[in-house]
């Protein structure tokens, strides 16, 4: 089971009985993973895996992780962890979170989830066939405002929420020339499947997750077809894969509840965007933004 960061230390303290992890992944996701953990009493962090070895040591070293392993296999091997997080490469997820569940493991894995809506699918069943918790790495739901913005709604403050938007765009954001997170086959797409999804769960959530009735999209891969809005600064691995994402996303969503939704998100824009997200509902009573 795991739980917010919203939560105080002592109530998730007398909440738990000791949780053993291990940490899948070397880069930001994993490194994030650690930190976190660390804060949450009664969680111990017993194994690291990547392939980086120098990374490996590094982080081994600076979170006091006694386990390291090269291979993700010996780390699933081990007979004394309860859990495991993931944060490797989107193409990796399914074929990780699977053998973890498989190993009789809990599982918390970044987003995305997986690359497609089947391989997901393959995911959320080994979770079920092993009768294990499976959590996607939606942080901004957790977020203190987001939580009291949500209770706000749930009593009526807003009225009927009957439009929304959701939105996340840059301006110089796509993340590293030839990385794998600009392959379609490594990545399974582009801004909407890295920031999009996270605006996305945040607007579904605070509008009590209806059911999607009919989605119109289209997706637009103007600026990284000529080399434009890169990030300069971004460390993600990999080189010379075809970059053949997009770097704008819009969708138009139909909720079963009679709300509509407009979702937005980019990497790259001809615009004054730095790094703006947020969620804007319009209610019957009130209105509110969240960013």
């Amino acid at each position: 089971m795991f739980f917010s960061m919203t939560e105080t230390r002592e109530n998730v303290g007398d909440q738990l009985t000791k949780i053993r992890v291990g940490v899948i992944g070397l880069g930001f996701g994993g490194e994030s993973a650690l930190k976190s953990f660390r804060q949450i009493p009664n969680v111990e962090i017993v194994a690291l895996a990547g392939l980086e070895e120098d990374r490996l040591a590094y982080l081994g070293k600076t979170y006091e992780v006694p386990h390291l392993y090269r291979e993700y296999q010996d780390l699933l091997a081990r007979d004394d962890l309860d859990a495991v997080s993931i944060g490797v490469p989107n193409h990796l997820h399914a074929t990780i979170a699977i053998a973890a569940l498989q190993r009789g493991l809990h599982v918390l894995c970044e987003k995305p989830l997986a690359r497609t809506a089947e391989e997901a699918e393959t995911i959320v069943q080994a979770a079920v066939e092993a009768k294990r918790v499976l959590q996607v790495v939606f942080n901004h739901r957790e977020r203190g405002d987001v939580q009291t913005l949500k209770r706000y709604i749930d009593e009526g403050k807003l009225g009927r929420i009957y439009y929304a938007k959701a939105y996340w765009m840059r301006r110089n954001g796509i993340p590293g020339a030839g990385s794998w997170f600009v392959s379609k086959a490594k990545s399974g797409g582009g801004p909407l499947i890295d920031l999009g999804v996270h605006v996305l769960d945040m607007v579904l959530y605070l509008l009590g997750e209806p059911e999607v009735v009919t989605v119109s999209a289209s997706t637009y891969d103007e600026l990284i077809q000529r080399g434009r809005g890169f990030d300069k600064e971004a460390t993600k691995s990999g080189a010379n894969h075809s970059q053949d994402v997009e770097d704008l996303a819009t969708a138009f969503i139909r909720l079963a509840n009679g709300t509509t939704l407009s979702l937005e998100t980019s990497w790259a824009t001809n615009s004054s965007y730095g790094d703006d997200y947020g969620v804007i509902l319009y209610g019957s009573e009130g209105g509110q933004r969240s960013r």
